[in-house]
């Protein structure tokens, strides 16, 4: 079967990482058989005509190949007009459309359209579906639907992509939930995929904690650094390692310092994945302090390393967490993350590292979620 896959984003020379698990998912599908291909609009930001080789790249097609071989084309654009939501989807569907003539060109028509995001990928399967009678479905990420924090404009949109869609995808139980109440969409539930193989077990020191993400308010990270202050009060030697940039550092670095306890917090900005997978290694507790998480990739490739993790009660790690490989406390509470903090770390033997790992690759590995994809692709008609 040919699907051709519109990510909301995904990885270019100047964001190697945007989108990075939708290309492992389309590598891992043309590994398991499928023929795969991508057309992924590459859209800047505004804030990249700074950069004065960018004029030379608007507007401009190319195309490469994936580790796995899958094609991928791609034509650049900016960002002109950041305040005006209809400018960037009619460019994003526009795009879409030109590459894909090109596609098919080269590569044939597709059987299906797998679109990552109702906004703007969804949208553009929508259309291209209704112009090329090509059956589309989607797999919804989207913390605006968890949060419900869409405009009307976008939910009516939304909507109009649920209801063309052969099948609807959530990557978690919250986003489920969101997406059925609010929508009145039947929806199923097939994880972020997650690839373990560069995963290495954690090293157990339960002093050294660590929690990755970028570096936003909804992160939590102000009740982290709350919370980690008062468990230094009752055990001296805790370390917190804090993985991500952002525009909340310096803000988070000043609250350490206010605090006194910037000698036991470590900023290391962005890494790499790779760089990251070896952080986790050399680390014993994680944490997830999110107000919303739509999924919660981090906290899975955390488990995949043996780690018990303590997360907040912010939608994907609900269905993630349990008393096995961690603990669960209410958002944006300091005192409630603490104490679980603590526990985690004074209990620490009692969590088995060597379940924790193989529970987190049942569930969240390739060979489970491709297994879930393959039913659900077969199971749609063209």
């Amino acid at each position: 079967m040919h699907i051709l896959v519109i990510p909301g984003s995904f990885p270019s020379v100047v964001h190697p990482y945007a989108g990075i698990f939708f290309q492992q998912l389309t590598d891992a599908m043309q590994e398991s058989g499928f023929k795969m291909g991508v057309i992924a609009p590459d859209i800047r930001p505004f804030r990249s005509l700074k950069n004065p080789g960018i004029l030379n790249q608007f507007g401009k097609k190319y195309s490469y190949q994936t580790n796995a071989g899958v094609p991928v084309l791609r034509k650049t654009a900016v960002n002109l007009a950041p305040g005006i939501r209809m400018f960037n989807q009619k460019v994003f569907v526009a795009f879409c459309h030109q590459l894909f003539d090109d596609y098919i060109s080269k590569h044939g028509e597709p059987d299906l359209i797998h679109a990552h995001t109702s906004l703007w990928a969804g949208l553009a399967a929508k259309s291209l579906s209704r112009k090329h009678l090509i059956p589309y479905f989607v797999t919804e990420h989207s913390s605006d639907i968890l949060r419900n924090q869409l405009s009307r404009y976008d939910n009516a949109l939304v909507n109009q992509v649920f209801q063309e869609a052969e099948v609807i995808i959530a990557v978690s139980t919250s986003l489920q939930k969101a997406i059925e109440s609010n929508f009145r969409f039947k929806t199923l539930l097939v994880p972020n995929m997650v690839d373990f193989d560069k995963i290495s077990p954690c090293n157990g020191e339960s002093n050294k904690l660590i929690t990755i993400g970028n570096l936003l308010p909804v992160k939590g990270y102000e009740f982290l650094i709350d919370a980690f202050a008062i468990c230094l009060k009752e055990e001296k030697d805790l370390s917190l390692t804090i993985i991500g940039g952002g525009p909340e550092r310096k803000k988070l670095e000043h609250k350490c310092a206010s605090l006194s306890i910037s000698n036991h917090v470590e900023f290391k900005g962005m890494l790499s994945p790779e760089l990251t997978k070896e952080e986790l290694r050399n680390h014993g507790i994680f944490i997830s302090s999110s107000l919303f998480e739509t999924f919660g990739v981090a906290l899975v490739e955390a488990l995949g390393s043996g780690m018990p993790s303590i997360a907040t009660k912010s939608g994907g790690p609900e269905g993630i967490i349990n008393e096995m490989n961690g603990r669960l406390c209410e958002k944006a509470n300091a005192n409630a993350l603490s104490t679980e903090i603590l526990y985690v770390y004074r209990n620490y033997q009692a969590f088995d590292r060597d379940f924790i790992r193989q529970n987190a690759i049942d569930r969240f590995g390739k060979r489970t979620v491709i297994q879930l994809m393959k039913t659900i692709v077969h199971g749609i008609r063209r």
